[in-house]
């Protein structure tokens, strides 16, 4: 028997339950909430040039940045009473990349910051921050902190990260794995149903969203605009979420290069984007998915509204099942075959055709003149930073600029 027949028989059992007819009774239940929905469009325009920050960025910042300066000043006069904390900059913390390294590590620093959960010298400078970027698996922590309206680190290892990372990725701990990937089946087919890519990216976050986000199915209604309306957001208690990911050379050849000056793009509440040159536009959060020519959809159709699914945005600065391709399959490991059996015994189950490892989205700068370097593009394959030797390690930037 072929390996990913196997891995579907040992998922979904002999006599449980049948992955094709899982998805037709689950679609309605679970599905409908992962598929991106038709929308209307809004008045403002939806992509724009890379000039300044998004105006919900640019409100945010400023409304957090008093709110910071008030917390760094405490802090700083702890250490020196005679500190002067007149003109103070905008902190940022960047989180790197490490699988569960990277997540734990990331967590003990803003434990140890957050003077919610800690009684070290440091507590306080987490309240200090405007800013929180992430990449890879350090994305992991960032976008599980979001998903839970920020709460505690110590909230989230008692019930997230204890019970539930118990086991691998591919066996969501806490949950019944037959009904989890029945769930899981229901979702990509429901998006794939709606003409929209669905790739191994897809199944890889919907698996990371059984793993780290509250709600049914995974979280799977959760999406990245969306944290605009949760309360620590919306009363700027918390630094701005900025989630980064790398654009691939990806195409149906097998292609799966990424360059050491890949496009970096990176996905915030507000929007998605990239400040390199060759793309030097954002579109808006909310409307990403949207089939677009220069910047604007074609007459008589409608916007598309919930692409920007939590887990598809966190598997994107996290996938590197590129990899998998070309000659380097040739020399893959055990976990490497297991997972690409794995989206083959769902994606088959499902009777969806692809070959693409990335995360892909419709791209929404195709047509756009500023983007030189995509515009020609119909869809963009974003990954894991790691695959054009990209990393950052876990620390405090500041800048004087709140531009």
């Amino acid at each position: 028997m072929r390996l990913d027949y196997l891995l579907a028989a040992v998922i979904f059992g002999h006599h449980a339950i049948s992955p094709c007819r899982a998805a037709s009774r689950e679609q309605r239940a679970a599905g409908t909430s992962y598929a991106p929905q038709p929308a209307n469009c809004p008045a403002t325009p939806i992509v724009h040039q890379a000039s300044s920050l998004a105006a919900g960025e640019f409100q945010y910042i400023s409304a957090r940045k008093p709110i910071a300066d008030a917390a760094l000043a405490s802090w700083l006069k702890q250490i020196n009473k005679n500190f002067d904390t007149s003109a103070l900059p905008i902190v940022a913390l960047a989180g790197s990349g490490g699988g569960y390294r990277a997540l734990l590590n990331e967590a003990g620093m803003i434990q140890a910051m957050d003077s919610r959960d800690s009684n070290s010298s440091v507590k306080g400078l987490y309240q200090a921050l405007c800013y929180h970027s992430a990449l890879s698996d350090g994305g992991w922590l960032a976008q599980s902190l979001a998903a839970w309206n920020w709460p505690t680190i110590s909230f989230l290892r008692e019930n997230v990260y204890e019970p539930r990372l118990q086991n691998s990725l591919i066996l969501p701990g806490g949950f019944t794995v037959a009904f989890a990937y029945a769930q899981i089946l229901a979702d990509v087919t429901v998006k794939a149903a709606a003409l929209y890519p669905v790739t191994i990216g897809d199944i890889y976050g919907r698996l990371l969203g059984y793993n780290l986000f509250p709600g049914a199915d995974g979280g799977a209604a959760l999406t990245m605009s969306g944290l605009t309306t949760f309360s620590n957001f919306t009363a700027h208690r918390v630094p701005y979420p900025i989630i980064t990911s790398i654009g691939t050379n990806a195409s149906s050849n097998g292609n799966c290069s990424a360059p050491p000056d890949a496009i970096q793009y990176e996905y915030t509440p507000h929007e998605f984007g990239s400040w390199d040159k060759g793309v030097d536009s954002f579109v808006q959060m909310a409307y990403l998915g949207s089939s677009l020519s220069n910047g604007v959809v074609a007459q008589g159709t409608r916007c598309t509204r919930g692409f920007d699914r939590l887990d598809f945005v966190t598997a994107s600065t996290s996938n590197i099942f590129g990899f998998l391709c070309g000659p380097l399959y040739a020399g893959a490991t055990a976990f490497a075959q297991l997972a690409d059996a794995l989206q083959n015994a769902l994606l088959e189950a499902a009777g969806i055709a692809t070959t693409e490892l990335f995360n892909v989205i419709p791209n929404p700068f195709r047509g756009y003149s500023r983007a030189t370097a995509v515009t020609g593009a119909k869809f963009l394959a974003l990954g894991d930073g790691d695959l054009s030797l990209q990393n950052v390690r876990n620390s405090i930037v500041t800048s004087w600029n709140a531009d």
